[in-house]
């Protein structure tokens, strides 16, 4: 009976054979290989900075999302700019404009 290096030695070994036969489908493996472990980073990377980071705010837990619908698509929800919102005070002096920079 073999032992676990035996059967690892022989493995690479066969491993190696097979690349040599074909290094064009090792060529191919290992480019689409790399492309997956780059977007996969990227895609990772860009959630990460969008919605798992805090944001730069002193209050992050009191900010809210404010949308509207219309009557022609009640499905599809529209957001707007704190110019379009006349209605918006400031509070407690924070700001002159609580939506500004938005």
């Amino acid at each position: 009976m073999r032992t676990i290096l035996e059967q690892t030695t022989q493995d690479l070994r066969y491993a190696l054979r097979v690349i040599a036969k074909s290094p064009g489908l090792m060529a191919l493996a290992a480019i689409s290989l790399a492309l997956g472990i780059g977007a996969n980073t990227a895609i990772h990377s860009l959630l990460d900075a969008i919605l798992l980071r805090a944001m730069p705010v002193q209050h992050p837990e009191a900010l809210a999302v404010v949308q509207y619908h219309t009557r022609e698509f009640p499905a599809v929800a529209r957001g707007f700019s704190g110019k379009q919102f006349p209605g918006c005070q400031a509070r407690d002096g924070e700001r002159e404009h609580p939506v500004s920079g938005v």
